[in-house]
């Protein structure tokens, strides 16, 4: 019979040996190790759009920009990426999969994946995982497991490991849920199936709960543009603007989202050179 707490164990350990964080100045997110020298994680880690927004702030350098129905579109990656193992190396990082670079390719913005490659190889040895072969399905009610870097885990404890449940997906089965806790800088980490393979990416957590704090959010800054009333030494609008930082940044409830590898399987299929 096969042993399968022994069978978890070698899944969790192949997730933890081939993970990383990735960081992208003060903001942060996780990675996994597709070869020696290269990372694959979220495209919305390192980069992010502007529509009809010509300015580049400091930090930022543009790589690619576009006209599409009457929209002027520009995709901005963020300077100085770093890799950082869980031994605490840090290695200098360049996005080598750039959207609507590559033969106009955009499946690295639409799938929200990026791949980067770092400047010097790690001092210590790491894994490497293999993207789920195609047409693999995730199958609800399968077990999966993903490591990564949530809210300030790079204490003492550092990468944490978690097990979900596969809860629902698409009807194209390119993006499906997962029955875990998922935070902020979990995106970007490996979805592993029983047989280690990675399935999926975590992109996302519960939208409604972000959606509807993004709402308030947006309501008191609009506020605060016709001047702020101090009360007592107190700004309320700050103060709830704090607290909604806290509720977006701790609160999870208990569902995320991962985008199926398959789009990134392809792209490294139809971009051979980016692996190189």
């Amino acid at each position: 019979m096969e042993d399968t707490n022994a069978g978890t164990m070698s899944v969790i350990e192949a997730s933890r040996n081939s993970c990383v964080l990735v960081e992208r100045g003060p903001g942060r997110g996780t990675g996994f190790w597709l070869t020696t020298q290269h990372v694959a994680t979220c495209f919305h880690v390192v980069g992010k759009t502007t529509v009809n927004d010509t300015n580049v702030p400091s930090g930022w350098h543009s790589v690619a920009s576009w006209q599409a129905n009457g929209a002027s579109f520009q995709v901005l990656v963020a300077d100085n990426l770093k890799v950082v193992t869980p031994t605490g190396e840090k290695l200098d990082a360049e996005l080598v999969s750039l959207p609507g670079k590559l033969d106009r390719d955009g499946a690295p913005f639409f799938a929200d994946f990026a791949i980067l490659k770092v400047k010097t190889l790690p001092m210590k040895a790491h894994g490497c995982l293999s993207l789920a072969r195609a047409g693999t399905e995730v199958t609800i009610g399968e077990e999966v497991v993903f490591s990564g870097f949530p809210l300030d885990s790079v204490g003492r404890v550092g990468m944490v490991t978690l097990r979900g449940m596969v809860c629902g997906k698409s009807p194209d089965n390119l993006l499906f849920g997962i029955e875990s806790s998922i935070n902020q800088g979990n995106s970007g980490g490996a979805v592993l199936t029983a047989k280690g393979e990675a399935i999926g990416i975590i992109t996302l957590r519960e939208g409604a709960l972000l959606t509807g704090l993004n709402s308030v959010r947006d309501i008191i800054r609009e506020n605060q543009r016709s001047g702020s009333v101090v009360l007592m030494g107190v700004d309320p609008n700050k103060a709830i603007l704090d607290l909604i930082d806290t509720l977006d940044k701790y609160i999870s409830v208990g569902i995320g989202y991962a985008w199926s590898t398959e789009s990134l399987r392809k792209y490294c299929e139809n971009h051979p050179y980016v692996l190189r």
